[in-house]
């Protein structure tokens, strides 16, 4: 994956900027969807979230959505995906044409200590975030590369918090499959994922990441 020139990183960070703007201003849709996600206004500035409330040039499509900047390890915004705030959307999450998948929230490498936690999603990682936890995302199956082993080195052990679902299955054989000491577990109290278990079982959620951060 080629490093992003200094333009395109600094179109991304005047993007964030704006988008935060959107997110802050008062009355909009995305705030009362962030709540419904369990997330508190610290979590929403943390992750630098937006909404995109405005026809802005080159984000066109993404108007009415939820902003999720990307940062890499030094913390720039090295990309944007966009999540509709209602589920009967497809898709769901959208990017400008040719952005790559990334590993989600990489400054959690240096935030964790000997046990570091990964989710599919956003939304997961920033839930576990949002409960203390470093967590980064690894976005499908097809986004797992063998170069990102080496990110995953040098931990006691490292934590996946599955999604209940095919391919979320799939992730955890991908993962398993690699030398790292990786131990894969299920949303607790049968919930779909991080988000559904912060919602609605989060004491379930918690006694979880104790047992297994051991």
């Amino acid at each position: 994956m080629k490093p992003l020139l200094l333009s395109t990183r600094q179109s991304l960070e005047a993007a964030t900027r704006t988008f935060e703007a959107g997110l802050a201003a008062p009355g909009n849709s995305a705030v009362e969807y962030l709540r419904g996600r369990g997330f508190d206004h610290a979590t929403a500035l943390d992750f630098r979230l937006g909404f995109v409330d405005k026809v802005v040039p080159g984000y066109e499509h993404c108007v009415g959505r939820l902003a999720i900047p990307n940062r890499c390890a030094a913390g720039h915004v090295v990309g944007i995906k966009f999540r509709a705030l209602t589920d009967d959307v497809d898709p769901k999450y959208i990017k400008r044409a040719g952005d790559e998948n990334r590993l989600f929230n990489l400054r959690a490498l240096s935030l964790a200590g000997d046990v570091l936690f990964t989710t599919e999603g956003e939304i997961d990682t920033i839930s576990l975030s949002s409960l203390g936890v470093p967590s980064i995302a690894i976005q499908g199956v097809d986004s797992f590369k063998d170069y990102h082993w080496r990110l995953l080195e040098g931990y006691r052990k490292v934590v996946h918090v599955r999604d209940n679902d095919g391919p979320g299955l799939e992730l955890a054989k991908r993962l398993t499959a690699t030398d790292l000491p990786v131990v894969v577990v299920a949303p607790p109290a049968g919930r779909h994922d991080v988000n559904d278990a912060l919602v609605n079982a989060p004491d379930a959620l918690r006694a979880l990441i104790e047992e297994v951060s051991k």
